[in-house]
């Protein structure tokens, strides 16, 4: 028990990134469903628009506060803008993959967007602790 807790302890970020990961998931479905089938949106671009949008803020406070512990305060909304254009790339990054991949090179939808949604959860995290969130830039100051 004692080693699982050592465990937990030595790649706590990494645990809350994927618990904060699936939430932000969760969110994104439950935004979009809200926008169908409550507000009767009748566009999926705007649905999707929306949804995406309301994840990304979501994800964007809990990695701040819950994973990354950014105490970061001068420079808020410079994260906030580096997350939204972190993700903004990387969701480009998604969308030519499955273009490229899958409509191009007709390779398996399924084995693609998995694939691709590995590659893009680690991007994420790259880009979010060593650009984002980075510890020591106004620390020190």
């Amino acid at each position: 028990m004692a080693k699982i807790i050592d465990l937990m302890k030595k790649y706590r970020e990494i645990i809350l990134y994927l618990i904060i990961g699936a939430l932000t998931t969760l969110v994104s479905f439950l935004v979009q469903w809200i926008c169908k089938d409550v507000f009767l949106f009748d566009n999926v671009f705007w649905e999707t628009a929306v949804a995406w949008f309301c994840s990304v803020m979501f994800a964007f406070f809990t990695n701040k506060i819950i994973v990354f512990e950014s105490k970061e305060n001068q420079g808020f909304f410079q994260e906030l803008f580096m997350f939204y254009g972190a993700r903004a790339f990387t969701g480009g990054l998604e969308i030519g993959s499955m273009f490229l991949f899958v409509d191009i090179a007709c390779l398996n939808y399924w084995v693609i967007k998995i694939i691709t949604n590995v590659v893009i959860i680690v991007l994420n995290y790259i880009l979010s602790k060593f650009i984002v969130f980075k510890k020591g830039t106004n620390e020190s100051k």
